[in-house]
């Protein structure tokens, strides 16, 4: 492996000096080790139901498929695999999406040092994600196919980076293979993408014919997904809905777009933000001791290219929804760039003063808050419905399929009920599931009468009808603090 460029200044005699805060920050790679370890086993160990997404894993994974409605597949593929090892259900949903967090942040740490920051630029860069909003809060509570986004970002530059280092072919093959894995996360990754080979090209790093070999491993591996999507273009772009496009692009809908966007950057960054200021102060406008090199320039080149890369594509599609989620192949870099810059003059204290600042919203936002909305909320919240258990008649029935609503209720019984097959009323998989033997719903109070819009699409996808006097109720307390309250469960057998 090619040594790691050294950093454009060496760090200040202070940060050489021995002691514990030296000790903490060559030990942050272990550090965020331990804290992923704990919030996985926070979630794993409490008897939550599933979030929105990964109900929407819990239906995916039932096939293999190009595509999954919006989504691109290569989460499921890796859910998937995970299931066959964990068998379907929460640890498997918690084991993939944890280990991505962690990729995260240890790939972080592993690019700062081959950028040749030193321990306590490392774990800045490493931590200050931890001050991204999408990261600490939406991340380890939800988001799937954002957080496979993020790592294959991170761990997109690390190849670059290195591939340039080397210049070796097979280092910029596998970069291509590492894109290839990106578009096939998310459709923003795309902006990165464009990014780095725009940055490649305007200052000439590394070899150019081996970042045209890894554009032309890009394509070749996203061949098939392509081709599939152009195929089946009502799947893809079913739910543009969500982001207010439907007028197209114009000067209203730059308006609202940039009015999002700004929303947007200012929910991301202002934790971050205020948090350098308050440890780094003028550190962050000061002029650095010595120019960046090469690769530092390529860095900032290829997230400033990527920016503009989103904006324009946020200004040409008329969205005029923008989610801060969607700026992650940018704000994911800018600890380390500030890393970069604030390192040549840091001292302990400063250092310190960002770490332990981090520490505490690692403590408050990561940990403590989500058990306060667990288990002091006024009413029970809808990650407590006690599924397994209301569940137990279903599974004693054993259907071979069951019909649902939406996903989220269909995600969630096959989470507790893994052997029988799900079919939403809203089918985003392309798959010739079993034909449903039972319909399923829930309610927070008694309604023993199926809901129309359910009985109506079931009749409608099949052909059959709800048995209206074959219908078993099957009635929870919720778990805790919310034992006065109960969560209803209903199963209705089909016409014979």
């Amino acid at each position: 492996m090619s040594p790691a460029t050294p950093h454009s200044a060496p760090p200040t005699p202070d940060l050489m000096a021995p002691g514990w805060r030296r000790a903490a920050a060559e030990r942050a790679p272990v550090m965020m080790a331990i804290y992923v370890l704990a919030i996985f086993l926070l979630w794993v160990l409490q008897p939550t139901s599933l979030a929105v997404d990964e109900t929407e894993q819990m239906i995916a994974t039932q096939v293999w498929s190009w595509g999954y409605g919006p989504q691109l597949p290569l989460y499921t593929w890796l859910q998937i695999l995970v299931f066959e090892v964990t068998g379907p259900g929460k640890l498997g949903l918690a084991v993939l999406k944890y280990t991505l967090l962690l990729a995260i942040y240890l790939g972080m740490w592993v690019l700062a040092r081959r950028l040749g920051l030193g321990p306590w630029g490392a774990a800045i860069a490493m931590a200050g994600m931890l001050a991204l909003p999408t990261l600490i809060w939406s991340a380890q509570r939800d988001l799937t196919h954002t957080a496979l986004m993020a790592t294959l970002c991170v761990w997109a530059m690390v190849a670059a980076i290195h591939a340039i280092q080397s210049g070796r072919m097979l280092s910029y093959l596998g970069f291509g293979v590492v894109l290839a894995a990106g578009m096939l996360s998310k459709w923003n990754f795309a902006f990165l993408a464009a990014g780095m080979f725009a940055a490649a090209l305007l200052l000439r790093q590394g070899r150019l014919t081996g970042f045209a070999a890894s554009l032309i491993v890009m394509l070749t591996l996203l061949s098939a997904p392509a081709i599939w999507a152009i195929n089946n273009p009502n799947i893809v772009l079913s739910s543009t809905h969500r982001f207010a496009i439907d007028a197209g692009p114009g000067g209203a809908a730059a308006g609202a777009a940039l009015l999002s966007l700004g929303e947007g950057v200012v929910t991301e960054l202002l934790i971050l933000t205020l948090l350098c200021l308050w440890a780094f102060g003028s550190f962050l406008w000061t002029a650095r001791a010595l120019p960046p090199q090469p690769t530092e320039r390529f860095l900032a080149l290829s997230v400033g290219l990527t920016a503009a890369a989103s904006l324009l594509g946020v200004f040409a599609s008329g969205t005029q929804e923008v989610n801060p989620r969607w700026l992650l192949p940018v704000t994911l870099f800018l600890p380390l760039l500030i890393a970069l810059r604030v390192e040549p003059r840091l001292t302990q204290r400063r250092g310190t003063r960002f770490l332990s600042g981090i520490a505490g919203l690692a403590v408050v936002f990561g940990i403590a808050a989500p058990q306060a909305i667990l288990w002091a909320s006024p009413e029970p919240p809808s990650r407590l419905m006690p599924y397994a258990e209301a569940a137990a008649p279903l599974r004693a029935r054993a259907p071979e399929a069951v019909f649902v609503a939406n996903h989220i209720v269909g995600g969630s019984l096959r989470a507790v009920a893994p052997d029988v097959g799900v079919v939403p009323s809203h089918m985003f998989i392309d798959a010739d599931l079993p034909i449903p033997e039972v319909v399923v719903w829930t309610a927070t109070e008694p309604q023993p009468t199926p809901p129309e819009d359910l009985s109506n699409a079931f009749t409608a996808q099949t052909g059959n009808r709800i048995d209206p006097g074959r219908i078993t109720e099957s009635v929870v307390p919720y778990p805790g603090p919310y034992a006065d309250h109960h969560f209803y469960l209903y199963f209705a057998e089909v016409m014979e």
